[in-house]
């Protein structure tokens, strides 16, 4: 007797989804071509092969939610990712709970601009802006921002992010995010360290800037379902007691970082996660505190800590606050022993210039005789 041949993974899903035609087909809305939708999202599963093991029903609920959204998961107007669920499962005869692959549907920002235009006839622009660019915000009676991006060099760090929302001629918003308001929102993801937060972040940025600034905007309930679809992939309750500890903890460290760098005569070098970096000591305290801010967890702070002063062992607050006190104090320490000695030599040079200079009869002006070391040293 003949058996009957397998059916392959990617065949099976493309024959559940063929008889679920007349379904996905009364979802769409009307200008969604049904053929078009479904073909789209069989090429999305044939790229990504691993949905095929994922949860069979969160696969095809994540179908259903792209089709109510009227967006293809194409990559651009929406993407089909994967993602682990704490859930109960069976181990035999017994349930017991585990994490579980499942399928996401999450609208693109691409997806989110042509829906909000279809639907509510708004246009929003979304911007990252790095610390090279030329930016100006203005508030007041006549509010506008103008952002000029930096061309043909390194445009540097991204400092922050707005989302502009237009209606016809009329400016209905502007929303404007710094950089760590977007950390703290990155903090309360389940998905921290998944592509579009890593390869793909200036999509996130923009994307938290656009969430948050719809929430202002008068829109329609079906367009307020697309831009809220996101909300699951963020842990609101962890995140709330996260900041709770990060404010425990930087009340902690506060007095301990504003006494190290109160009298500081120089700047100070840092290290935020991008390697070393010269901090302006007048900047020092609030870039700290704010990067406290921004990591997370206490666990992340004494990681961060003990990446300033190698070695150094920290628990609990206190400690954690002596640590900090010590590694800024270290570091301000080196800067004033080396800022002295440049001083010392700028001091010694400028009364060389000077004798030389009263034996000659010269009286050129500051800036013409004088090395480098002495107008940096007063700069200072």
């Amino acid at each position: 007797m003949e058996t009957s041949q397998e059916i392959a993974p990617i065949d099976q899903f493309s024959s559940e989804l063929a008889s679920r035609a007349d379904e996905i087909a009364n979802i769409l809305p009307q200008h969604v071509d049904q053929a078009a939708f479904v073909s789209t999202a069989i090429i999305a599963v044939k790229h990504n092969p691993e949905l095929l093991s994922v949860d069979r029903k969160s696969l095809h609920q994540a179908v259903t939610e792209a089709a109510e959204d009227g967006l293809k998961p194409d990559g651009r107007e929406g993407v089909i990712t994967i993602y682990k669920e704490k859930r109960k499962v069976r181990r035999g005869n017994v349930m017991v709970e585990d994490w579980v692959p499942v399928a996401n549907w999450n609208p693109m920002l691409y997806g989110i601009r042509k829906r909000a235009l279809e639907v509510c006839g708004i246009i929003i622009n979304a911007e990252v802006v790095y610390e090279h660019d030329a930016y100006e915000e203005c508030q007041g009676d006549d509010p506008k921002i103008v952002h000029k991006p930096a061309r043909g060099r390194e445009r540097g760090a991204p400092m922050l992010v707005y989302a502009i929302f237009k209606k016809g001629s009329d400016v209905l918003h502007r929303e404007v995010m710094e950089a760590a308001d977007v950390e703290k929102v990155k903090s309360m993801s389940k998905q921290q360290g998944g592509l579009l937060w890593t390869k793909f972040w200036t999509e996130a940025w923009k994307k938290v800037a656009v969430r948050r600034g719809i929430k202002t905007v008068p829109s329609v309930p079906e367009f307020e379902r697309i831009v809220k679809r996101e909300d699951r992939d963020f842990d609101f309750d962890r995140g709330q007691k996260v900041i709770t500890a990060q404010a425990a903890t930087v009340a902690v460290v506060k007095d301990a970082v504003s006494a190290t760098t109160a009298n500081a005569v120089t700047d100070i070098t840092v290290d935020f996660g991008a390697g070393a970096e010269i901090v302006p000591i007048g900047q020092a305290k609030d870039r700290i505190l704010g990067h406290l801010m921004t990591l997370g967890t206490v666990d992340a702070i004494k990681a961060w800590c003990a990446k300033q002063q190698p070695g150094r062992q920290m628990t609990g607050h206190h400690q954690l606050a002596l640590d900090i006190k010590r590694s800024i104090e270290g570091l301000v320490r080196g800067m004033r022993e080396r800022a002295a000695v440049t001083q010392d030599v700028a001091r010694r040079t400028a009364e060389d210039v000077e004798a030389d200079d009263a034996s000659t009869g010269r009286s050129d002006p500051p800036s013409a005789g004088r090395p480098a070391t002495y107008l940096d040293a007063k700069g200072a």
